[in-house]
């Protein structure tokens, strides 16, 4: 998926892993990662997969896990791009999480410069906090405290909250800041099997000065296998089963290099299930941003770039997802 949409940065939270999955076993060609494993007790941690040209400027600020929650921060110089990510499990005590939000505070007040661009994204467990009105709705006194805490972290750096339909069920869990109204200007929601979770694939303005990575083309003329709807209901199995056994691989395969055989690949894929697969609506889950809320936040200047820049955020991701 990041491959083949030649996203900016992966995000992912609850990646269970341990010092046992070493990076070699969880690599992703061409990008770095970078991790915050939960430590001492199972579950949990978060990690991000970067573009390894942007990656090369990249430097890890905080690795952090208090045993309960994870904080992973990297500034990404290339692009002047601050991403910090997190995972706040239910039930966290207030001590436990203000271990984290001092640590966002302190590096956001130190920041060398200014204009730097912030994303911070992550699962942060607050189904009680109505992000419109910027308050809380309810929840435990613990609960309480935390999602004000929040909030006030939020109104102190003038960071705006993106996401505004429920990641999990009815709530919305799962969230993407940013200090920058220009940044993000739109998202789409989609589920995936990877998580009760679900996946958020965001769109961003960044001004890049290095040279995307070249990797094999892995869509056609008309479109993406990320433009088809693996999810529907009304997909044609047994016909797109029939179909892909009609093909002579070998054959076709025969004497190709593994970037033409990847290509190839990809197009006979996408030209079968496209007949049995139903395209996404994609305009059902995505939102541009409110210039409402845009104008409750100090304008800051920033340069557009000529491409758009994406990134995903699946909410989590078990570390048996990420093996080989």
């Amino acid at each position: 998926m990041a491959v083949e949409e030649n996203l900016l940065f992966l995000a992912l939270t609850e990646t269970h892993l341990t010092y046992e999955h070493l990076n070699a076993g969880i690599n992703m060609n061409h990008y770095s990662v970078y991790r915050a494993d939960r430590q001492g007790r199972s579950h949990g941690g978060v990690a991000n997969y970067i573009r390894e040209d942007i990656a090369a400027s990249a430097e890890v600020l905080t690795s952090f896990s208090n045993g309960t929650t994870e904080l992973l921060v990297v500034f990404m110089k290339s692009i002047n791009l601050l991403a910090i990510t997190l995972y706040r499990p239910p039930n966290t005590t207030h001590g436990t999480f203000r271990q984290i939000t001092q640590k966002i505070e302190q590096i956001l007040s130190t920041l060398p410069n200014p204009n730097t661009e912030v994303i911070m994204s992550g699962d942060f467990n607050f189904p009680n906090i109505n992000w419109p009105e910027m308050k809380t709705t309810g929840g435990t006194p613990n609960d309480k405290q935390q999602a004000c805490d929040l909030i006030r972290l939020v109104e102190n750096y003038f960071l705006f909250q993106l996401v505004t339909d429920p990641t999990r069920e009815r709530n919305i869990l799962d969230l993407i800041f940013s200090n920058n109204p220009n940044l993000l200007h739109s998202y789409e929601i989609s589920d995936t099997i990877m998580s009760d979770h679900k996946l958020i694939k965001v769109k961003a303005s960044i001004s890049t000065t290095t040279t995307p990575i070249s990797h094999v083309q892995n869509s056609t003329a008309e479109g993406t296998l990320s433009d088809l709807n693996f999810y529907s209901t009304e997909i044609e199995w047994e016909q797109l089963r029939t179909k892909l056994g009609e093909i002579d691989w070998i054959n076709t395969m025969q004497g190709k290099d593994i970037d033409n055989i990847l290509s190839l690949l990809t197009k006979i894929c996408y030209e079968t299930y496209k007949m049995h697969i139903p395209k996404k609506n994609k305009e059902k889950n995505k939102h541009e941003q409110n210039p409402t809320r845009q104008k409750n936040h100090h304008d800051k200047k920033t340069q557009v770039a000529d491409e758009t820049q994406e990134y995903h955020l699946p909410p989590q991701y078990e570390s048996k997802s990420l093996k080989n």
